[in-house]
């Protein structure tokens, strides 16, 4: 089980939002559960082609999309 948590809470309540569940989202996408998962947890490592197939999927579009990355806490280490 997943703890929610680990994943980045505004984009998990922008693609709930549209009533999608992730399993379908990624098998729409052509990605494993996994690949959107590791998408949930680091929206910055989505690239620009994912993000615009995924504001296809979802229906949401890619600057929807790209605005909550935006306001992803980027770490340096």
């Amino acid at each position: 089980m997943e703890n929610k948590n680990d994943t980045y809470e505004p984009l998990d309540e922008l693609l709930e939002s549209t009533g999608l569940k992730y399993n379908y989202i990624a098998k729409k996408m052509g990605v494993t559960y996994d690949a959107l998962l590791r998408w949930r947890k680091s929206p910055n490592s989505l690239t620009l082609d994912k993000v615009v197939q995924l504001g296809k999927v979802t229906g949401l579009g890619t600057q929807a999309i790209l605005n909550v990355m935006h306001e992803f806490p980027y770490e340096v280490k």
